[in-house]
């Protein structure tokens, strides 16, 4: 399915975030587990809709799509991904940005690694419409510290986590002492593993 079609099949009205969430979760099942991830967010952010960002979010998260999508391992889909979510997060109408923040960690590149800095040392207009830019902020650095050292089985790609390690050093100098401690928590994870 193209993404225009998939767009006349949601149709020009706005639906309730429990609309959307019966159609991400039609067009999921109908697609496989990973389904068309990047067409959803594409009409996702073309439409600026804010239910529908946050119904992917909540449907895609717990089947682990992302994950799905980062472990396939298509350059081309990942990279788009990435992107797709980086120019969402950047939004302030949806409500999901701590969620996507949190699904980030499962696309180990550098964009990734440069995204998740942005978030934290980003500055308003967005953030000042975060209600939640300090939790939003602690999963940034968190999941620069899993892009450096996964919690799990999977191998992190060198360069990868050089760029984390060294995004969590620059944030080492920020303003904000609850960043610094959070930065400095990574870096002391990533230090105790690697000693061991």
């Amino acid at each position: 399915m193209t993404r225009e079609a998939l767009e006349r099949d949601i149709g020009t009205e706005v639906r309730s975030y429990d609309d959307y969430v019966r159609l991400v979760t039609d067009f999921m099942d109908n697609h496989g587990i990973e389904g068309d991830i990047n067409s959803l967010l594409w009409v996702a952010l073309h439409r600026k809709s804010g239910a529908l960002v946050d119904a992917i979010s909540s449907v895609l998260g717990p089947r682990q799509s992302f994950y799905g999508v980062a472990k396939r391992g298509d350059h081309a889909v990942v990279e788009e991904s990435v992107d797709l979510i980086t120019d969402i997060l950047l939004q302030p109408w949806h409500g999901a940005h701590e969620d996507l923040v949190a699904e980030l960690e499962h696309f180990p590149h550098l964009k990734t690694v440069e995204t998740l800095r942005h978030m934290v040392e980003m500055k308003p207009p967005v953030l000042a419409q975060i209600d939640q830019a300090d939790a939003l902020s602690r999963r940034a650095i968190w999941g620069l510290g899993k892009m450096a050292l996964p919690l799990d089985a999977r191998q992190s790609d060198p360069e990868v986590a050089d760029a984390a390690v060294n995004a969590l050093r620059r944030l080492l100098h920020h303003p904000d002492h609850s960043v610094v401690e959070r930065a400095r928590k990574q870096l002391d994870r990533i230090a105790h593993a690697n000693k061991l």
